[in-house]
């Protein structure tokens, strides 16, 4: 396999971040970041574009039955161990732990039974995320985080729309760019629309934003909602 080729190594580092390159393909690439910067630079990139999903959701402790489930996997039953075997095993648990910890800081939102949240990525047709949109119901707040959108000329900008059931596109504002992240708080008429919503959608517009009640630019993207 020729890993001189950008495009093979850009697509290998994005199933490696995301962690759906699996089994012998993702022990090949690990042996290749030891011996190619490329693909350690690669990797690095995505990383931080993806740094961006941790940030819209803000997380939350973890319930009892999480907990549970990690101890049951880093100190499983093994009543015929011997004391140095369990030794080791307490030793790699502990180690397993910190990094549980780490990963659940970053990663693990749990939300409440009665709140109401949607989330909508906003993917280039290449897959490389864009934008992460996040929707609480409960604070009537809508959240863009910007992943790895760039700001387009000096005279555009990409403005948000909401794609009701009946009727036009809604305008929910412009959206941020360069690593920027957006919040606005809508009012419950808007939020009982959008709870219905057919999605959202991503037009092209002046600064500004568009200068009538619709999309006045081409709509470039368009992404489902999708509920936590």
């Amino acid at each position: 396999m020729n890993y001189n080729r950008p495009e093979l190594l850009d697509r290998l580092a994005s199933e490696y971040v995301l962690g759906t390159l699996r089994g012998a393909a993702r022990k090949r690439f690990e042996r290749l970041l030891m011996e190619l910067p490329e693909a350690r630079e690669a990797v690095h990139n995505w990383e931080n574009r993806l740094v961006g999903l941790a940030e819209v959701l803000p997380p939350e402790e973890p319930g009892n039955h999480v907990w549970q489930h990690i101890e049951q996997r880093v100190f499983p039953a093994t009543p015929t161990a011997s004391r140095g075997s369990g030794l080791f095993w307490r030793g790699w648990a502990l180690l397993a732990s910190i990094g549980l910890i780490v990963m659940s800081t970053l990663f693990i939102t749990q939300v409440p039974p009665e709140a109401q949240r949607e989330v909508a990525f906003v993917n280039e047709e290449n897959a490389i995320p864009l934008w992460v949109i996040s929707m609480n119901f409960d604070t009537g707040e809508l959240t863009t985080q910007a992943v790895s959108a760039q700001a387009l000329e000096l005279d555009q900008v990409y403005q948000l729309w909401m794609l009701p059931e009946q009727g036009d596109p809604q305008s929910l504002g412009i959206m941020p760019v360069n690593g920027g992240r957006s919040a606005q708080t809508f009012s419950p008429a808007l939020l009982d629309i959008l709870a219905n919503a057919k999605g959202l959608a991503v037009s092209i517009e002046p600064p500004g934003g568009s200068p009538i009640a619709t999309p006045s630019g081409p709509v470039v993207y368009q992404a489902p909602l999708t509920k936590l």
